[in-house]
């Protein structure tokens, strides 16, 4: 494939389409693309995502793109109210009797104090993660909306923006973190990384700038801010303020910019000393025609909400694993093997381990991207609770010999199939009297519109805020498109 014109890349992913992403954004050979743009004339990819940041406009966002939007935005909301009861919460409370507290500052979400945008997009962003269950951006394997939604909300509301100018912003953030990140897996870089290790900064950069309306030059220099912002040292696998650390600096970097700071390096992203050649040596093939692609299939709509503990991949295969498991009313001594297929044979073998992981586990992150964990739990309990994935529980907790001796009968598989999307999971299981059960998705096939948006705004923020509230904000989320004044409806959130 040479090239695909909007039209019928728009066609395909309408209709459904299992099409590899980088074949989408494969490079032509001999194309412009095959040359960086420093050496060929053209100009830097800083400056091209700063134009396409800098001019986008609301209406160029498809009705899709619209839609998951607000979806997101509902959902991580909701996520906040659930971090209520997280220790993560507390930290907040704590932290926040030393900051200053302003009148007409940004609304942390289910507390009676604002705070500067930068501190309430930390605070914010620390709720939102308090149960791990955020979202992720399956093209690139980045948590995006924690790192762009908690920083949207803070400007948004500090600058007095509209819903429409809520919605732009964050739908930027997932597409420039979707572009970036997904042109290499920060699993393949030669000491693995988490790909929001890598990217994130480019989150709450891209929101903020947008909201503050930053003219293309001035976005081009925070990309290089932004380059700097997200790095972590992964040993345990992220601290547990990491994506709030990023927020509070990425919005930090909008306002040195904005103050006229030294303009950073407009070969950031491509340059010798650059992003990618620092993290994995060389330049993915596919950056160039990526950032081609900016606004044409957008990332955004490749989002999953994570409904369960643990690494996203495995959302699919946990879901049909626990409808099987009702349907057949199943108990672990019932089942003799279960197998897991998964289509992501190019995942890096550091990723493929730690997703086959049956332990013994010597960190929580290892057994948090364990498809043999949370099926063994699964099996167990019927369920994959949240409070088996706690970062506060000693190991004796994810090494539990009744949960060990379940992994055993759990295999993951790892398999090429051209024609299917690779979020295609195909889920076996052998019972003890020989039955055997087939189950297969790449879809997780679960309601989520207006209608859900309401109760899941009631049901977890029950008990933090008054209903009366919780009915105004869902009713402001649903139609935010028409909201004229985000800080407006943030009365209704705190």
């Amino acid at each position: 494939m040479t090239s695909l014109s909007r039209r019928t890349m728009v066609q395909l992913m309408a209709a459904g389409m299992a099409t590899p992403i980088d074949v989408l954004y494969a490079a032509p050979a001999g194309s412009k693309n095959d040359v960086p743009p420093n050496k060929s004339g053209a100009p830097f990819l800083s400056d091209r995502i700063a134009r396409f940041i800098a001019e986008t406009t609301f209406d160029d966002l498809p009705p899709e793109v619209v839609r998951k939007t607000k979806e997101q935005v509902v959902f991580l909301i909701g996520r906040a109210f659930e971090g209520h009861t997280d220790a993560r919460a507390k930290h907040i409370n704590h932290v926040a009797r030393s900051l200053a507290k302003p009148q007409d500052g940004a609304t942390v979400i289910g507390k009676n104090f604002k705070l500067f945008p930068s501190d309430a997009a930390f605070a914010n962003c620390s709720l939102m993660r308090g149960s791990t269950r955020d979202d992720v951006i399956w093209s690139a394997g980045i948590h995006a909306g924690v790192i762009t939604i908690p920083s949207a909300l803070a400007i948004a509301e500090s600058v007095n923006a509209s819903g429409k100018d809520l919605i732009l912003a964050v739908a930027l953030g997932y597409e420039v973190l979707g572009k970036l990140g997904g042109a290499r897996d920060g699993w393949s870089a030669p000491l693995p990384r988490r790909p929001t290790i890598i990217f994130g900064g480019f989150g709450p950069t891209t929101v903020a700038a947008k909201l503050r309306k930053l003219d293309p030059s001035q976005i081009a220099s925070a990309m290089g801010y932004a380059a700097n912002i997200g790095i972590g040292v992964p040993e345990k696998g992220m601290m547990q303020h990491y994506y709030s650390f990023i927020n509070r600096n990425g919005l930090f970097a909008i306002d040195l910019v904005e103050a006229g700071g030294v303009p950073y390096s407009p070969n950031v992203i491509e340059g010798e000393f650059g992003l990618y050649r620092s993290f994995y040596g060389e330049m993915p093939p596919t950056v160039y025609s990526r950032i081609d692609n900016l606004g044409v299939v957008w990332d955004i709509l490749t989002t999953e909400r994570k409904i369960f503990p643990g690494t996203g991949q495995h959302a699919i295969a946990f879901q049909l694993l626990l409808e099987l498991l009702e349907q057949y009313d199943l108990v672990a001594d019932d089942v003799k093997s279960l197998r897991v297929t998964y289509t992501s044979v190019s995942d890096a073998p550091a990723r493929k381990q730690e997703v086959s992981n049956q332990g013994p586990f010597e960190k929580a992150v290892e057994a948090y991207s364990s498809f043999p964990y949370g099926a063994a739990l699964a099996l167990l309990e019927r369920d994959i609770p949240y409070q088996r994935y706690k970062d506060d529980l000693s190991m004796r907790v994810y090494n539990d010999p009744e949960v060990a001796a379940q992994m055993k009968k759990i295999d993951v598989i790892f398999a090429a199939m051209p024609d299917k999307s690779d979020r295609f999971s195909i889920l076996e299981l052998e019972t003890t009297d020989g039955r055997v059960f087939r189950r297969e998705s790449e879809t997780l096939g679960i309601a989520f519109g207006p209608r859900e948006w309401r109760s899941w705004i009631g049901e977890y923020g029950k008990g933090v805020l008054p209903d009366s509230k919780l009915e105004r904000l869902s009713d402001g989320l649903v139609d935010l498109e028409n909201v004229k004044s985000v800080r407006d409806l943030m009365v209704y959130a705190a």
